[in-house]
């Protein structure tokens, strides 16, 4: 997969991961993502029950579900933060990024290059601003690198400030810099917005937008709110009871392509029109296409909640 263009207009050099992802990187003809009959069992309970789904690059795609119906946990293994291979297995023991009863099985082919962005900051209190943005890389470039994307978030002439004196905002701000700063081919968000205030999250929104738009990585949020989905997000999936069972598509105008059960499983079928491929007049079943308050209550209806 190619790399993102470089931060700024000028030339930074890139900086260099200090310790690589060791999975192939996906051809940038195919899918960023793709996921194979993935499982994950707690203790006997089934949380993910074999997942099949392709994320296209540049693709933004928003994830919502019941609390406890596994968003996190997919999120988790696409980030290899749960202590299972690609093939499924448990890599390791407890306390090696594993939970004691947890089973796994299935694929996740992923980028080399993954950025996660946790509801909370998770700065280190004891390092600057700076120096929790470019933890991780060394080379030459890496400093100038990480001033570049944290002027691109607003923080710039806050590079030697303490992540205390930072409002919520401004840390979620240097969290995004900090994923950013290692052009990342995903980038998974877990609620990143969940603690902020209206405005703030607006805000935050509109940075995002701005951001992905220009260095279109392939992008997994996981949120619960249906609004904040469908302001971001090119395509709309609903995890129910560990299977993905819808997979729509908001267009620009705000038409919607998609499917109720999510095709195979989570869209390895599923159309792919979306903010990026046009806009479509009717639904992949033939039905007219939802406006977005109509995709609003169909999304509210899957996750039982009437207005």
């Amino acid at each position: 997969m190619a790399p993102h263009p470089g931060l700024t207009a000028g030339p930074v050099p890139g900086p260099e991961l200090v310790a690589p992802r060791g999975a192939d990187v996906v051809d940038a003809t195919g899918p960023a993502v793709r996921l194979r009959g993935l499982t994950r069992a707690f203790n006997g309970r089934t949380v993910l029950d074999g997942v099949d789904l392709d994320l296209a690059p540049g693709e933004f795609t928003a994830l919502l579900g019941h609390s406890g119906s596994g968003k996190s946990t997919l999120l988790r293994a696409l980030g290899r933060l749960d202590g299972h291979g690609y093939d499924g297995r448990t890599r390791g023991g407890a306390g090696r990024g594993n939970t004691p009863g947890a089973t796994g099985a299935g694929t996740a082919d992923t980028p080399d290059r993954v950025s996660v962005v946790f509801q909370d900051a998770r700065l280190l209190p004891w390092a600057r601003v700076l120096d929790n943005v470019v933890l991780g890389l060394r080379g030459p470039g890496a400093e100038a690198t990480g001033r570049a994307v944290l002027a691109e978030v607003g923080l710039s002439g806050r590079e030697r400030d303490w992540p205390a004196v930072l409002s919520g905002g401004e840390a979620q701000r240097a969290a995004l810099a900090r994923a950013l700063v290692r052009q990342p081919e995903l980038l998974l968000l877990d609620e990143p917005f969940g603690a902020l205030d209206a405005l703030t999250r607006l805000r935050m929104h509109a940075l995002l937008r701005q951001l992905c738009a220009r260095y279109r990585p392939c992008v997994l949020l996981v949120t619960h709110d249906i609004d904040e989905a469908l302001a971001l997000a090119d395509r709309v999936l609903v995890l129910t009871d560990g299977r993905i069972s819808h997979d729509l598509r908001p267009s620009p105008a705000g038409a919607t392509i998609g499917t109720a059960n999510g095709g195979a499983n989570g869209g390895v079928n599923s159309p792919t029109i979306g903010a990026a491929g046009g806009t479509a007049d009717r639904s992949v079943d033939g039905r007219p296409a939802s406006s977005r308050a109509e995709l609003r209550r169909e999304l509210l209806a899957a996750l039982g909640v009437e207005e």
